[in-house]
């Protein structure tokens, strides 16, 4: 019985090794038409930085309005690699948009919401090319 009992705590645990995590570039382009998962409503547009790097989602809700999120790609760090990385389909970073208040701008038009876009400072300074 002891013996048993000792056999459970003295296995060795074998860990799988992480997968070697793709460089920036080749993050950005595999990341590059990943869709939001968390999102329900129906995209209509979306348009990326010059670097890849951002990009900027226009939404449908089901009530029929518009709206955008302005989004950056964010690289996960090597712990958070080693965790990630040994599940199937993962990847090596996330779309994030940066802290918003709970309001949010809604538009009756996908012109309109696009029409406001672009006169953000985020449109002159990421997208304006």
């Amino acid at each position: 019985m002891f013996k048993k009992i000792k056999s459970l705590f003295s296995r060795k645990k074998t860990t799988d090794p992480v997968p070697p995590k793709p460089s920036w570039q080749e993050t950005v382009e595999l990341m590059h038409d990943k869709s939001p998962t968390s999102c329900s409503d129906e995209i209509v547009k979306v348009i990326y930085s010059a670097d890849n790097e951002k990009r900027a989602v226009f939404f449908k809700s089901e009530h029929g309005f518009y709206y955008y999120s302005i989004e950056q790609l964010i690289e996960f760090d090597d712990e958070e690699w080693a965790y990630i990385a040994r599940e199937p389909d993962a990847l090596p970073a996330m779309w994030t948009a940066p802290i918003q208040t709970s309001a949010r701008s809604v538009f009756g038009t996908e012109q309109e919401a696009w029409n406001d876009f672009i006169m953000s400072p985020e449109y002159k300074s990421n997208f304006n090319e």
